[in-house]
């Protein structure tokens, strides 16, 4: 007999985080670029390994999935049912960052069976 587990649990995405040049997640910040941590989990829903994670700096709508700003593995490979994941934002367009803005990401992933987690967020001031 073969048995067939499907897991159509969805991973979760936990500890988003930001932080700067200094190495502290104080806010706001002051440089030129900051990093963008998160963990995508599926360990305990469905331990299928985690394949992607991207961010969106507004809430999506729609048919999103896939759509966003990737997002890097910690440690270079997507082998795993728990990854940490990080990006480097760069806020030297002034611009695109006014000081005092808030700015807000929502973070979220996928496993390798397709089903993507819930977003987190966090919100940084510049």
């Amino acid at each position: 007999m073969t048995v067939i587990v499907v897991d159509d649990d969805l991973p979760i995405t936990e500890n988003v985080k930001a932080n700067g040049t200094s190495g502290t997640w104080d806010m706001p910040f002051t440089s030129d670029w900051f990093n963008l941590t998160a963990i995508i989990n599926d360990t305990s829903h469905g331990d299928s390994n985690i394949t992607t994670a991207e961010y969106f700096t507004s809430m999506p709508t729609g048919n999103f999935n896939g759509t966003g700003t990737s997002m890097l593995s910690g440690d270079g490979a997507w082998d795993s049912a728990l990854e940490e994941v990080y990006t480097i934002i760069d806020t030297n367009n002034k611009s695109n960052w006014p000081v005092n803005s808030s700015n807000t990401f929502y973070v979220h992933g996928s496993d390798e069976e397709g089903n993507w987690s819930p977003f987190a967020q966090v919100t940084i001031n510049v």
